[in-house]
C-alpha cells in the first residue's frame, strides 16, 4: 500500500508515518509539506490513500479523479471544514488529535458513524 501524506506540521506527519508503518508494515508512505507536490506524486506513481490536511481540500475532486480507488483523508484542527470536505469527495475526515483506531478505519474505508 502507497500512502501520500501532506500536513504542515512535521511533528503530526511523522506521528503518521509511525501509526501507518506499526498497522502496515508493507506500506510506503512518502510525505509532503506542500499540497501540490503531493497531488503532484498521485499523478507519478498509483497511490492507495492521499491524507491531507485543509490546505489541500480543494484538490480532493482532482485526486479522486486520478484514479479509481484514491481514498482521501482530510486531517484537521476541528470539524469545521466536514461537511465541505465530503460534498468535495472526500473518504474520511479525522479532526485532532490523531486517534490511532479512528486513522487505520479511514484507511482501511471502515470508518463508522461513531466517528462522523
Amino acid at each position: 500500500m502507497k500512502v501520500v501524506i501532506n500536513f504542515r506540521d512535521k511533528f503530526i506527519r511523522r506521528e503518521l508515518v509511525r501509526l501507518i508503518s506499526e498497522r502496515y508494515p508493507n506500506s510506503q508512505a512518502e510525505v509532503f509539506n506542500d499540497p501540490l507536490m503531493a497531488a503532484r506524486s498521485v499523478y507519478v506513481d498509483p497511490v492507495d490513500v492521499v491524507i491531507i490536511g485543509l490546505e489541500g481540500i480543494k484538490l480532493i475532486s482532482m485526486l479522486k479523479k486520478r484514479g479509481e480507488g484514491i481514498r482521501v483523508v482530510i486531517l484537521a484542527e476541528n470539524d469545521s471544514h466536514r461537511d465541505d470536505a465530503y460534498s468535495l469527495g472526500a473518504d474520511a475526515y479525522i479532526s485532532m488529535p490523531v486517534k490511532s483506531d479512528e486513522l487505520y478505519s479511514a484507511i482501511d474505508g471502515t470508518l463508522s458513524s461513531e466517528f462522523l
